[in-house]
């Protein structure tokens, strides 16, 4: 069976997604009602068992209150992080640090991902970042949901951009296919998600395919194989939260003071 048998409150619906806008938000309405009912979706598998540390009480807390709540917890403290560093994040202009609990989660979220067998490393060309959005809870009795897609891989050596200089991987490596990487707090566990599995059920979330015919090769939606957080961010009832990022507090030193923060937009 694909049901999770240790998933607290399998098969409940904690939270409204709303109404579709696009192909690509139907998609990924259509995965998450099946992650909650303990199914698989085609082009989509859980990874290792679930994260080993609960989502903490205040985060739990404010998911239930809404994303107003949630992004004061993303940003409650002032980050004094070096410019070069924030500049390599992901997010908006928006920039701060998660409550103490908070981050310590998000930190031990990241090196989950790196113990999965997936071949990936937490550093700034590999995974160092994640797009957060929550939806609100039915009712009373239910938590909301919060989702974080990350994309891992991010620099491959066979782009033309110099970040991706000494990476390791390419954009045709065996790993490279694992490179979006789904985490709900409802299960509390990590999904691959597959834009080109064999269905074709995930095409529609490729980034950019609305452009495509404008760009170079190299930058083709199939070679590059980014799931677009937009997918879940198009729903009626989503609220995109801050992008986080888990960096060297000095950027060229990959074995020192690592440093969490968000970046936010608005």
């Amino acid at each position: 069976s694909s049901c999770h048998r240790h998933q607290p409150g399998c098969g409940a619906i904690p939270a409204r997604l709303g109404r579709n806008t696009s192909e690509r938000s139907g998609r990924a309405a259509e995965i998450l009602r099946q992650l909650w009912a303990c199914r698989a979706p085609a082009g989509v598998r859980a990874v290792g068992r679930a994260v080993p540390a609960a989502v903490p009480r205040g985060l739990r807390l404010a998911v239930e209150e809404g994303a107003d709540a949630v992004g004061h917890i993303l940003h409650a403290r002032p980050a004094e992080i070096p410019q070069a560093t924030l500049d390599w994040g992901s997010g908006g202009s928006r920039v701060g640090r998660p409550e103490v609990a908070t981050d310590s989660f998000l930190r031990r979220l990241f090196l989950h991902i790196e113990t999965l067998g997936l071949s990936i490393k937490v550093s700034k060309q590999d995974l160092f970042h994640g797009h957060i959005f929550v939806f609100p809870r039915v009712g009373d009795n239910s938590s909301g949901e919060l989702g974080i897609l990350f994309h891992a891989k991010e620099y491959p050596e066979d782009i033309p951009d110099p970040k991706g200089i000494g990476s390791g991987f390419k954009t045709s490596s065996a790993e490279y296919v694992d490179r979006n990487l789904l985490y709900i707090s409802s299960t509390n566990r990590v999904y691959v998600v597959d834009p080109l599995d064999s269905s074709g059920k995930n095409h529609c979330l490729l980034q950019n395919l609305d452009i495509q015919q404008f760009l170079p090769d190299w930058a083709s939606p199939e070679r590059l194989r980014t799931v677009a957080e937009s997918a879940f961010y198009e729903l009626s009832e989503a609220s995109r939260l801050a992008d986080i990022n888990f960096l060297p507090r000095n950027l060229s030193s990959e074995s020192g003071k690592m440093v969490l923060f968000s970046k936010g937009f608005k």
